[in-house]
Formats: structure tokens, sequence, C-alpha cells
């Protein structure tokens, strides 16, 4: 059965209509953009449970990938490294924080973007040497969450260095307490779509 040119224009049409916008991928999208961050945070505060202090100087190392739905838009996940603690600890404790994530990228002016992401999921902070369990010393568990918002300059379709400043909180549980690291982190990194 054949249907009348106009049937299949408007029929056409309103398939567009009805699809939403951020579930297509426009031309030219990237179906996989990946990136790696580097993280130093500008601002760092360490809360023990019982008193808030000035926590250490947090570092941290930040893969991820994105599955694009839309040419400015990405959900995907990370996996991010982060070295923080209390400044009066003797060395810093691992954090590895396993998200998911939302990441817009949209141009402003000619090669330059700005970029925005939103990550959540559970974390895992490590054992530190020398510190008691009773003391937080032993691997615990709970959960982080980052966003952060900044530019980016595309260099060519599939190459992109960004910075962005945002924030970073970790919080565990255990040995009668909860242990918090906030900070606020300046990231850049490079962005490669696939």
């Amino acid at each position: 059965m054949r249907l009348s040119p106009v049937l299949n224009l408007s029929a056409t049409a309103a398939f567009a209509l009805i699809t939403p916008s951020f579930a297509q991928a426009e031309e030219g999208a990237a179906p996989v953009a990946a990136t790696l961050e580097f993280m130093i945070g500008l601002s760092n505060k360490f809360h023990d449970g019982k008193k808030e202090r000035d926590g250490r100087l947090a570092l941290g190392i930040i893969p991820g990938a994105d599955k694009m739905l839309a040419r400015v838009f990405g959900i995907g996940g990370e996996m991010a490294f982060v070295w923080a603690g209390d400044e009066d600890d003797k060395e810093a404790r691992l954090v590895v924080s396993p998200h998911l994530r939302a990441r817009m990228s949209f141009p402003i002016v000619d090669k330059i973007t700005f970029d925005g992401l939103l990550g959540i999921g559970p974390s895992v902070w490590t054992p530190v040497d020398g510190v008691s369990d009773a003391k937080g010393g032993a691997t615990r568990f709970g959960w982080s969450l980052r966003f952060a918002f900044g530019g980016g300059y595309q260099f060519n379709e599939t190459v992109a260095a960004f910075a962005n400043v945002g924030y970073y909180t970790s919080t565990t549980y255990g040995s009668d307490h909860e242990r918090n690291v906030n900070s606020i982190p300046l990231n850049v990194g490079l962005r490669a779509a696939f």
C-alpha cells in the first residue's frame, strides 16, 4: 500500500515532534566522548564527626566516558581517584568514587564551549597506615557527589581541552561517627570523541 507524499510528510513531521530532542543524536554528534581530568582542591574541609578542620590539599585523577544522547548532552560514568584527608594526617587518604554522571557541553563563541557536569555515586575510603580503626583508619564506605561548571576549547572535531571549577564531597560512615571531605576543586583535562 502506497501512502501519498502529503501523508508521508505529515507522518515524518509528527514523529519529529513527539520524539524528545535529547534522545536524538544530532548530525555530527559524537557517540562516545572520553575524558581525563586532573583535580586540585582550592579549599578543603575535613569533618570527623566531632569538629571541622582544614583538610589536606586534595589531588585527583578522574577518567570518564559519556554516551552523547544529543550534540550537547550526554550521560556516562567516571572513576574519581582523590587523595584527601585531615591536615594532621601524615599521608593523604585515597578516596575512590565511581560516579554516574550527566554532562553538557555547548558552543558559545567560535571554538569555545560552556561545560557543566553532575556526578553522584558510592565512595570507598582506603585504609590509612598508622591510624587505628577506632579513629577511622580502616576501609570505610559511603557516597560522594561532584558538580562543576567551566569552559572548553575545541581544537578539532574530536579533541578538546577544558577547565572547570565546582564542588566535591565524600561522606563515609562507621566507627561510631561519620567522616566528610568537602573541596572546591579546579579541574583541567582533555576530551576526545570516538
